[in-house]
């Protein structure tokens, strides 16, 4: 079987034999097996190859199914008995259910019936189990109000690679995570978080207006990085940020008369400009 996996385009041609070891006595025999399914072209994926891998995903023992579980990630098999069978999974071990979770992710949107299950996950003790969790979950659902609001919850996850995924996973959705930003702005001046926020405002690059108040309010914030975005995001408001425009007019009155730094010039006179309606200065104007 091992030689097989390395043979390139080998597999094919003893196919109903390893289908049959699929279902061996000796579970080191169906692990291998269910392995070697794995590397079958996706041209010669039949009913006997779906049929073994959905055996293996019910497998008694555990590494079996975590084979099996590769496979069919691998071969990116979504059809209704294999996400039935990774479903009930779900309720295994820490690696199993992180395998799982991976092989539904790869599913996409077609595994929709695994969504409150996955849910649930998202609050499992284990902070790499939701991790794996928020990145299938974003993978599956297809509502983005939806994931937007599940994803704003796992902000305040009490770990921060779990708050990365999510940050990750909303920059990924774009403007339509919008309502998600008064999250990832308060999140800014943490030292674990502020790159991964930052990174998701940028490519959400939309603003609601019902977030001006806590914009405003950071304008004269100590953190240098938190007072840029307070910036950056009342511009991408647009009008319905007017009330932030005697403030931001007098930051760039005194920004120029004590010669401040261009980029920050050329930030207010965007935010400004985008709020009145106004075509936006160039880049490079300053």
């Amino acid at each position: 079987l091992q030689a097989l996996r390395e043979l390139e385009g080998r597999i094919k041609d003893h196919l109903d034999a390893i289908v049959r070891l699929a279902g061996n006595a000796d579970a080191r025999v169906r692990r291998d097996s269910l392995k070697t399914l794995g590397e079958t072209d996706r041209s010669q994926i039949g009913e006997r190859v779906r049929e073994a891998l959905v055996a293996g995903l019910g497998d008694e023992d555990t590494a079996a199914r975590l084979e099996a579980t590769g496979s069919v990630a691998k071969l990116r098999l979504a059809d209704p008995p294999v996400l039935e069978a990774l479903k009930n999974n779900l309720g295994e071990n820490e690696n199993l259910l992180e395998a799982t979770m991976a092989a539904l992710a790869v599913a996409g949107p077609a595994a929709k019936s695994t969504l409150a299950t996955i849910s649930q996950l998202m609050e499992h003790p284990s902070g790499g189990v939701r991790q794996a969790a928020i990145s299938t979950y974003a993978a599956v659902q297809s509502d983005k109000t939806v994931l937007t609001g599940r994803l704003t919850d796992a902000l305040s996850d009490s770990e921060w690679t779990v708050r990365r995924e999510a940050s990750e996973a909303l920059a990924e959705i774009g403007p339509d995570a919008k309502a998600a930003i008064p999250a990832l702005f308060n999140l800014l001046s943490s030292e674990d978080d502020s790159d991964s926020a930052s990174n998701a405002i940028r490519e959400i690059d939309a603003a609601p207006e019902d977030a001006v108040p806590l914009f405003l309010a950071n304008l004269d914030s100590d953190d240098r990085r938190t007072k840029f975005y307070a910036m950056f995001l009342l511009g991408k408001v647009g009008p319905a940020a007017s009330e932030a425009l005697p403030k931001l007019e007098e930051m760039l009155k005194e920004a120029e008369s004590e010669g401040g730094s261009a980029f920050r010039t050329r930030f207010l006179k965007q935010a400004i400009a985008s709020i009145k309606g106004e075509e936006e200065p160039d880049d490079d104007e300053d």
